[in-house]
This record gives structure tokens, sequence and C-alpha cells, in this order.
């Protein structure tokens, strides 16, 4: 097959020169029998989401990695969504970049089937975990989804300071409330993270006025922390309450 047919409707810049031929040659070695072109691999992670759209190279390299960026387009071509997706087979990992959603098709539950598409493709491929930089409101969803930072991330990264300043701005919260989350922050188990993001006590939101939300969401969708972490497929201390709680948030049950 030749590069131009593998890449067929996919955007690949001319930057990449000699690069791409190296990558075809790995990319037909592991996928060609199956015939899983670079298209179908966009494909697949928009599949169920009612726009049509295009897919650019953004990366590929001849170490086996490969990322691409996805724009859609509705029928006044305005683009009700934009996201970065990436592979790297010789870590065995996919990359859940960033996703921006449309404000008013935020309700409809797209963030869901997107992460649902990502769980489905790294099956597929063979993966053995998910990642994600969960900023913003990510950082509560994929806290509740069953994502978990490692060590270095939860106990050095500035997670758990944004958490505690976001906690003593909000002086409504009773003394047994705060002291159960001042002590799951201070725990250097990043499961921990799972119990600040299940706190139901609720408390009013700085970004939607008038509104109450979660103590949890709060904690982390409001407090502009971020954390980078992972789903893992292969057998862990938390392998078992991980995708009992993605199973639970993004696929609707809960074996």
């Amino acid at each position: 097959m030749k590069t131009s047919d593998l890449f067929l409707r996919v955007d690949v810049p001319p930057l990449f020169g000699q690069e791409l031929e190296k990558a075809a040659e790995w990319w037909l070695r592991r996928f060609g029998l199956i015939e899983f072109k670079p298209y179908d691999f966009c494909r697949k992670l928009v599949e169920h989401i009612p726009y049509d759209f295009h897919c650019k190279l953004e990366k590929i390299s001849g170490q086996r990695y490969a990322e691409f960026e996805i724009l859609g387009h509705d029928a006044c071509r305005q683009p009700p969504y934009e996201t970065s997706r990436a592979f790297d087979l010789s870590s065995g990992c996919l990359f859940q970049g960033f996703l921006e959603i449309r404000k008013d098709l935020r309700d409809y539950g797209y963030g869901k089937i997107f992460a649902r598409n990502c769980h489905n493709v790294a099956l597929m491929l063979g993966l053995t975990r998910l990642h994600v930089t969960a900023v913003e409101g990510g950082a509560y969803f994929w806290a509740r989804a069953g994502f978990l930072p490692s060590e270095e991330n939860w106990n050095h990264g500035k997670c758990k300071h944004l958490i505690l300043c976001k906690l003593d701005s909000l002086k409504t919260i009773e003394r047994p409330v705060r002291t159960r989350i001042e002590r799951l922050v201070d725990s250097e188990k990043p499961i921990s993270l799972w119990a600040i993001a299940d706190e139901r006590t609720l408390v009013a939101s700085d970004i939607q006025p008038a509104h109450n939300i979660s103590l949890g969401r709060a904690l982390l969708a409001e407090s502009l922390t971020t954390w980078k972490g992972t789903l893992e497929y292969d057998d862990h201390e938390y392998h078992d309450q991980q995708h009992k709680r993605f199973n639970r948030y993004i696929l609707g049950s809960a074996p």
C-alpha cells in the first residue's frame, strides 16, 4: 500500500517528509492485516457523535507514536467540538489530549461518549492504559470516572495546594467535613482523590450563580487544580475499584 493511500482522508502536513515513510512501515506491520488506517482510528474515536469531522496528523514517529487532531463540523460548518488524541504502542498508552465541546452542546453527554470511544479503541489496539491531563471540570470528571494520578503527581504537583486553597475559601463548611477533606489531602495515596470527588456536601458554586453543587465538584472543578493520571487495564492494587468507577460513570453499569 502506498503511503498516500494509507493516509487517505487525513490531512498530512508536508513537513513530515521521510519520517512519514518510516511511520507508514510500522503502521502497516501492526495494522495492515486488519486494514486499520489512520482515518479509521479517528473515526472510531468520534463514533456516535452526530457530526461530520475531518482529521489532521499532528505527529508521527518511527517509534510507534501517532497523534491526531479531530475537528467536528455541523451543517453550518461551525465546529461542535475539537479534540486531540494520540497513542504510543511502545508504552501501551492512549493519550486523551484536549477536548473542547461547544458551550451549547455540553449537556448532551458527549464527554462520556468521547471517553467511552477512547476506552473501546484502547482495548481494540491491545493497549494497557488510558492517560488524561485533567484540567478545570475534567479534574472532577476524571476522578469520578476512576482515573488516578501517579504518586509523584499527587504528592508533588499543585493539586493538593489548590484543593486546600479552595477549601479555605468555602466559609460555610462545617468543621468535621473540613477536617475530613484536610486528612484526605494530607494522605500520600492518590486514591484519596476519589473520596474528595465523591464528597456530596452542598456548597454555592462560584461559576454558576445561585446554584449549589457538591463539595467534591467545587474542590476539583472550581479550584483551578490540574493533575495527570491513568486508567490501567493490567492488574494492580486498585484495579477492581478503578474499573467499577469507570463502568458506572462512563459505561453506565457497575458489574
